[in-house]
């Protein structure tokens, strides 16, 4: 059952733990052990508590655990978790548009000053931030819900692919990691690099620990989607075995 609006007392430590435990799924692909990578995605949702509609938390998880149910082969369910997560989105990507943004403490001189002088101006810099951000989320699950229904590249895939590069690049920047994936898989490199998962790893190992509570809706939007993960073909053995030995 969803629940409208998030309590951050309460969902806190439930956060945390969940970003743990999906960041136990990017060093296990970064291994090789992809099935483990994907039960450590599936028993992740379960860590965030009651659903939450309009939440970015529960929209990321809903898609993890629709990518390690597509990675065990269980494509119902994969299914309806991607489905529930293109819902989730939806009413994500509403609330940013309707929610009043507060100035943050980190704000610059100069964002304070443009507050005071032009607040709507000031307004739209910041939620433009934010919609990009719930693109780039509501992209990536609606990427991951077609792949795994594609066992090749088709027409449509393919434009999804080419949006989805647009949204990451607007929302991380062209040095993202979700992009060297599709750059990757787009030159025939098959699976994805250990090195790839390696440095994902290690980015959402930054995000955690940087991800001090209380997070308001906004905190949460920006930490949970860069712990989204793509679905693309695991590393294999041979392939984990060479990224090391290169070092």
């Amino acid at each position: 059952m969803w629940k409208t609006g998030v309590d951050p007392v309460k969902c806190e430590p439930l956060t945390q733990i969940w970003a743990g435990a999906t960041l136990d799924g990017f060093r296990f692909m970064a291994t090789g052990e992809s099935e483990s990578a994907a039960r450590s995605w599936v028993d992740a949702f379960g860590l965030i508590g009651e659903h939450r509609h309009g939440d970015a938390v529960a929209a990321v998880a809903l898609s993890n655990t629709a990518v390690g149910n597509a990675l065990l082969d269980r494509a119902p369910d994969a299914r309806a978790d991607f489905q529930a997560s293109e819902d989730c989105w939806h009413a994500v990507a509403e609330t940013v548009e309707m929610r009043e943004l507060p100035i943050a403490p980190t704000s610059s001189s100069f964002h304070f000053r443009l507050a005071a002088r032009d607040p709507d101006a000031f307004t739209r810099m910041r939620r433009k931030r934010y919609v990009q951000l719930c693109q780039a989320g509501r992209e990536i699950a609606r990427f991951n819900s077609l792949q795994a229904r594609s066992a090749r590249s088709t027409p449509e895939l393919a434009a999804r692919r080419k949006t989805l590069r647009h949204s990451l690049t607007q929302a991380f920047g062209a040095s993202c990691a979700e992009l060297a994936f599709l750059s990757a898989r787009d030159e025939g490199a098959g699976a994805a690099h250990a090195s790839l998962y390696e440095s994902k790893a290690k980015a959402v190992s930054r995000i955690v620990e940087a991800a001090k509570p209380p997070l308001d809706f906004w905190a949460r939007l920006d930490c949970a989607v860069r712990l989204a993960a793509l679905l693309m073909p695991p590393p294999r053995a041979a392939n984990v075995s060479a990224s090391r030995a290169a070092r």
